[in-house]
């Protein structure tokens, strides 16, 4: 494998509730997931504000949306809230952005860490690393 194709840049995943943002990143080479925080929103303006801020900084090359579909694979109101949030969130961000089949991320990180309530953050990493997974020729 060509040292170009290993790189992918770091990658913002992000699990978008309607009281929280959950953000894990991985590094540039998709090796490591990490946990970063959990942002808890308050007002549209400042969210937007606040999701500009960990952009410039963590500077993705991808940033991974977690599309809340039903337990059939479709689409249904939470994906369409959170697709309207990611309007308003990602409004003008030139970064890549691509949604990614959140279901059971929160389940997975209660059954792994046995945190429940806001592991926000952790089902983000584990979105991740779905993700990560997916495109990997292992």
């Amino acid at each position: 494998m060509l040292q170009d194709e290993c790189v992918v840049g770091v990658i913002l995943s992000l699990d978008i509730g309607e009281r929280r943002i959950g953000v894990a990143r991985c590094d540039p080479l998709g090796i490591l997931v990490t946990p970063l925080e959990v942002m808890v929103r308050s007002h549209e303006k400042y969210d937007f504000g606040t999701m500009l801020d960990l952009i410039e900084t963590e500077a993705p090359s991808l940033i991974l949306i977690g599309l809340p579909l039903t337990l059939r694979g479709e689409e249904g109101h939470q994906a369409a809230r959170v697709r309207a949030d990611v309007r308003v969130l990602l409004n003008g961000c030139e970064t890549t952005i691509t949604f990614w089949d959140e279901r059971f991320t929160t389940a997975e990180a209660e059954r792994r860490f046995g945190v429940t309530g806001k592991n926000d953050s952790i089902a983000a990493a584990i979105l991740l690393e779905d993700y990560l997974a997916s495109r990997s020729d292992i």
